[in-house]
């Protein structure tokens, strides 16, 4: 972890000095179609219409990312983002502007874009919380006459292509755990090894609004350094200071990208004023996985 903190080293005194820094890495939620009803999904608690960016605006933000400096963009959800009808061009375009890409899906739909997707990709990670057929169903409530077999199918696909690509791109798969599903745990890490992915990880699953509620807020004195080094803009062109807005939805916008350029919304009074208005101990509620970082920074 230290390197990374090191790489983010002078990031970190320009934001302790006032500045913003061009953003590392976009977070581009493309739709919020999902063909996956998770029962333990936030974003379906949230009932978002069906929205999806529209290709030739996210085009011009892709365009003008790669122009300030942006290294990455990571797709992910919000909706499914291979539900996303332009999904194949977005991923193209992405690479043809010098950008690193990964993908977070549920794999529903690899075996039509494992090919693109493997040409293209620094990264893709695969959401699935069991292997046992009755039990993925249970906890992925997919669409009537989808199996967990196409899903494997999608991954198996994936990882023979890349086996003569040029591009070795990462595939991971990360899994929620519950009690629908604990007892897995040891037999989808061996089954996910033995086909050749390349990492699998696990996190607790958590019953969003409710199970929140309960944990205790902690008073803390230490800044966020994270948000002002990524950003996440949604299929409206809504731009969040970070990923864990779903709750929060006023204080953590501050624009929108489809009626002004990316870098004058960044560079906003408003963009200042939500990051000066955060609450860092409202954020300890929801499992923020860069507070790690951005405590570290905190010591430069």
């Amino acid at each position: 972890m230290i390197n990374k903190i090191l790489s983010y080293y002078e990031d970190a005194l320009k934001i302790k000095s006032g500045f913003f820094p061009v953003p590392r890495m976009a977070v581009i939620y493309p739709t919020y179609v999902c063909n996956f009803k998770c029962p333990h999904c936030m974003y379906g608690e949230m009932k978002f219409s069906k929205q999806n960016y529209p290709l030739e605006k996210l085009k011009v933000l892709i365009d003008e990312l790669s122009w300030l400096g942006v290294k990455a963009v990571v797709a992910c959800g919000g909706g499914e983002p291979t539900m996303y009808p332009y999904f194949k061009e977005m991923v193209e375009h992405i690479a043809s502007r010098k950008l690193e890409f990964g993908l977070i899906t549920n794999g529903s739909m690899l075996s039509r874009y494992y090919k693109v997707l493997v040409d293209n990709s620094r990264f893709v990670r695969v959401t699935i919380d069991s292997i046992n057929p009755d039990n993925y169903k249970k906890i992925h409530c997919p669409p009537k006459g989808y199996t967990l077999g196409k899903t494997l199918g999608g991954i198996e696909r994936l990882l023979d292509y890349r086996k003569t690509a040029p591009n070795k791109c990462t595939v991971g798969v990360k899994t929620l755990l519950s009690k629908k599903n604990f007892t897995e745990k040891y037999e989808i890490e061996l089954f996910f090894k033995s086909v050749g992915v390349d990492y699998v990880s696990f996190k607790p699953a958590r019953g969003c609004a409710e199970e929140l509620k309960e944990i205790p807020r902690s008073t803390l004195k230490c800044h966020c350094f994270m948000t002002p080094i990524q950003t996440m803009i949604d299929p409206y062109g809504d731009v969040y200071v970070c990923s864990f807005y779903q709750y929060r939805l006023k204080s953590h916008t501050f624009g929108n990208v489809l009626n002004r350029p990316f870098k004058e919304v960044w560079y906003s009074k408003e963009h200042r004023e939500a990051i000066d208005n955060l609450k860092i101990s409202e954020c300890n509620k929801y499992e923020c996985k860069l507070s790690e970082y951005s405590n570290e920074m905190d010591e430069i």
